[in-house]
């Protein structure tokens, strides 16, 4: 490692870089740092870096003002190439081999730069009608893997489809550069962040960091304060891996290519994280006469927009993690996501759907936005203008605000406000896919077929896949109640209302038959109307009212208590709990082991799978066990190997088994069911003398 002081000026610092050795390291050490030209780094393998953006600063005088603090490669759109090949056979887009005519002289490690001239038929298959130039944009950079005669494998896949008149030539790029841990300051005043003009020709495109002819290079934890005009631009590069880069105002905000935090001309195959952008003119902008494909990029935080200002760019992955203005930004600042799709005399149509632009936090301005949430869970405010806003599938809440709105609805839960204006909340479904309720404020809580839920206010039509619906003719609707973090006793009214339960242990009353939501835990019945009670997957709790309740669990291990009424009482799967409590009650505890307690009354067991237990079967009381799952045709079937189980000491046999406790009041019986699966039951309280003495206890 070779360690500079801040006293080492932009020559040595150069000379330095130049001799070193492959490999080498240059530390520039804390301080201020002044460069009066630019470090050009037009070499591979080697690393500069300072000891930090908070502790290495370098500070532009002089030409370095104009050229920028390192050149890495050479100067943009001035590439070297050396040496021309011809394709043999067309090549796919996203393809990794290269037929060649004569591959002599590739070799692994070499970069290829393939373009193919715009035709009037290309430009008009891309919608270009203004600006019809000759400057290509179909082109590719790749990196040759391996050559074997005159087929080339190459490292990355091409970025569009090239015919045998593609020209192909070996670029010389700089390569295994490592750049960063500083702060560039510029020295110059700063200017008014909502002024977009051009205070210096003298800085007219100029770049403080600027790749040209690069591959695999790093650029890590650099900051530029007040950018003489452009912060990064990343020309006719591959396999750039760029994080926490950061772009804080510019002096030349001007049009002509001027103020832009993040510039990409044909960059290709590049991962780009944690940038941010604040008070230039564009935050990451993709240029207009160049194509960029296959690149991820993150901005972590900026005020500015993601711009396509055109070319065919695709295959993009712009994630954009906050992105906020205030007030008054938002008055003058085009919009968060702008799209140069229509073409335009600066740059060719840029197709919209080609590449993926969301965002997760935006505060956006008074135009017309688009705005895409990712799927982590977001927050939009659209402002005024005609938005679009486009959910996630995490829980968004979005808000439209001034303007005629449109806005996908999408999964998760998420909180939707139309705002002022005419706003249509459109979704993919057809009508009958939701099920559209009011909560207690009036807003409506649209429920999705796929789960999750929407609370929906400000918004005048709803838009289905076979209708649209006007919001006003939504009247008499159910009811969605919202449970709290604590215990909640909810009272419905209908069974079509539906109760999103909270954190807490909800219980549902209900005054007419109902089923529990996939969230509820618990279902009380009241009144003195024979109504019913189903259950979710969950452990559930039941309770009936004193006329005759049918209560159904399903998975999980529920709780039932049927209080008065000739009630019929199902566990369904899992180890449930049957109280039939008053009445003549029908308990059947379904698969799992279950506990059965008729109360009093005549009660009826239902002999299901797994190990059940009635806790008090009583032939004085009139109990009775139900044998029509086992596999025995018919009640005195069953009851005639009871009697000759019980005889032949009630250890094993084919069809039915017995076991009698110490005490004699204890009695299981086990017996298969018609596919020969085994079913137990234990009856408290009886004896194996008065059920021999009896045939009433089976139907």
């Amino acid at each position: 490692m070779i360690t500079v002081s801040a006293s080492t000026s932009a020559a040595e610092l150069q000379a330095i870089i130049d001799s070193a050795p492959a490999g080498e390291t240059i530390l520039m050490g804390t301080g201020t740092f002044e460069f009066n030209e630019t470090i050009v780094i037009n070499r591979d393998d080697i690393t500069v870096m300072g000891t930090g953006s908070g502790a290495t600063t370098i500070e532009l005088v002089g030409n370095a003002r104009d050229g920028g603090a390192f050149q890495i490669g050479g100067v943009i759109d001035v590439p070297s190439y050396s040496g021309a090949f011809a394709l043999d056979e067309p090549a796919a887009e996203g393809s990794l081999y290269l037929h060649l005519a004569d591959a002599s002289g590739l070799a692994a490690g070499d970069h290829l730069w393939i373009e193919l001239e715009n035709t009037p038929e290309y430009l008009d298959s891309i919608g270009d009608t203004e600006w019809r130039e000759d400057k290509p944009l179909r082109t590719s950079m790749v990196e040759v893997a391996s050559v074997h005669g005159n087929t080339v494998r190459l490292t990355n896949g091409l970025a569009f489809d090239f015919s045998t008149i593609a020209s192909v030539q070996k670029i010389e790029v700089a390569e295994n550069v490592r750049l960063g841990g500083f702060t560039v300051e510029s020295g110059l005043a700063e200017q008014d962040p909502g002024s977009f003009t051009n205070v210096s020709a003298a800085f007219d495109r100029s770049n403080v960091i600027s790749l040209s002819g690069t591959s695999h290079v790093k650029l890590f934890d650099i900051a530029i304060d007040n950018a003489p005009s452009n912060g990064f631009t990343f020309a006719q590069s591959i396999f750039l891996d760029a994080s926490n880069l950061t772009v804080d105002g510019a002096v030349n905000k001007g049009d002509g290519g001027n103020g832009y935090a993040f510039q990409l001309k044909a960059l290709y195959d590049s991962q780009l994280v944690g940038l941010e952008a604040f008070d230039t003119r564009h935050a990451v902008l993709f240029a207009s006469w160049t194509s960029e494909a296959n690149n991820t990029i993150q901005v972590r935080e900026t005020n500015r927009d993601i711009n396509f200002h055109g070319g065919d760019d695709h295959d993009n992955i712009v994630t954009v993690l906050s992105s906020e203005r205030t007030d008054l930004e938002a008055t003058y600042l085009s919009p968060t996501l702008f799209v140069n799709d229509e073409g335009t005399s600066y740059g060719a149509p840029t197709n919209p759907h080609a590449n993926t632009v969301t965002f997760d936090t935006v505060k956006g301005t008074n135009k017309s936005e688009l705005l895409v949430a990712n799927d982590s869970g977001v927050e939009f405010h659209a402002r005024a203008g005609a938005d679009i806003l486009v959910g996630g599938n995490g829980s968004d809440r979005l808000y439209a605000e001034n303007g005629d709105d449109l806005v996908y609805a999408s999964g998760g839960n998420d909180l939707i406000d139309g705002g002022l204006g005419t706003d249509v909340l459109a979704y993919a479904g057809d009508r009958d896919d939701y099920t559209l309720t009011r909560d207690l404020s009036g807003r409506f809580v649209v429920h999705k077929a796929g789960g999750g839920y929407d609370i929906v206010g400000g918004v005048e039509a709803f838009r289905f896949a076979d209708g649209t619906v006007a919001a006003s003719t939504l009247t008499n609707l159910p009811t969605t109640y919202f449970g709290s973090d604590d215990a909640d006793r909810i009272t419905v009214t209908s069974v079509h209302d539906v109760v999103l339960s909270g954190a807490g242990y909800d219980r549902i009353v209900a005054s007419s038959s109902y089923v529990l939501g996939d969230e509820n835990e618990a279902l009380e019945l009241v009144g003195d109307r024979a109504i019913n009670g189903f259950g979710n997957a969950g452990n559930n709790s039941f309770t009936g009212n004193d006329a005759a309740n049918e209560l159904f669990g399903f998975s999980g291990d529920d709780r039932f208590f049927a209080r008065g009424g000739n009630d019929y009482l199902s566990g369904g799967d899992g180890d449930d709990a049957l109280y039939g409590q008053a009445g003549n009650d029908r308990l059947f505890g379904g698969a799992g082991d279950d506990l059965l307690n008729g109360g009093s009354g005549a009660d009826t067991f239902v002999f299901s799978a797994g190990r059940d237990t009635v806790e008090d079967f009583s032939l004085r009381s009139g109990d009775r066990l139900d044998t029509g799952l086992t596999g025995f045709a018919s009640a005195a079937a069953f009851l005639a190997a009871f009697r000759e189980a019980a005889a032949s000491g009630g250890d094993t046999f084919d069809t039915l088994g017995i076991d009698v406790d110490g005490s004699g009041y204890h009695v299981e019986i086990r017996v298969a069911d018609a596919h020969g699966d085994p079913l137990v039951m234990a009856l408290n309280g009886a004896t194996l003398e008065s059920l021999l003495a009896s045939s009433d206890w089976i139907v």
